[in-house]
């Protein structure tokens, strides 16, 4: 229900990947920034980004950004999607989204 209603929100957005010129915080927020809602407060939870297992790295980037959150899909849980306005996801891991939060029972 969450992520559905950050779809009809317009609050859920699905990326290739992030490619930074330099590997530092700088860049990462402006990328994290094109997320986020306009005038937003540095000290909201603005912008949770999914990254896959191998971008790991990008974490690192966002650590400074207190408005920002950026984990695996393997460390997500409903309250931390909960606490964020904005929730971007690269691509390569809507598959293991669905498995993760499905609420399917298979019996």
């Amino acid at each position: 229900m969450i992520l559905s209603q950050k779809i009809k929100d317009n609050e859920f957005f699905i990326i290739d990947d992030i490619n930074l010129a330099n590997t530092k915080t700088k860049e990462m927020e402006k990328i994290v920034k094109l997320f986020a809602r306009p005038n937003f407060k540095k000290t909201n939870k603005e912008v949770l980004i999914v990254v896959p297992n191998q971008k790991k790295e990008l974490i690192r980037y966002s650590r400074n950004l207190p408005y920002a959150y950026m984990t695996t899909i393997s460390s997500l849980d409903i309250l931390t999607l909960l606490n964020y306005k904005n929730f971007v996801i690269f691509k390569d891991c809507l598959k293991d989204l669905e498995k993760r939060f499905s609420t399917i029972n298979k019996s």
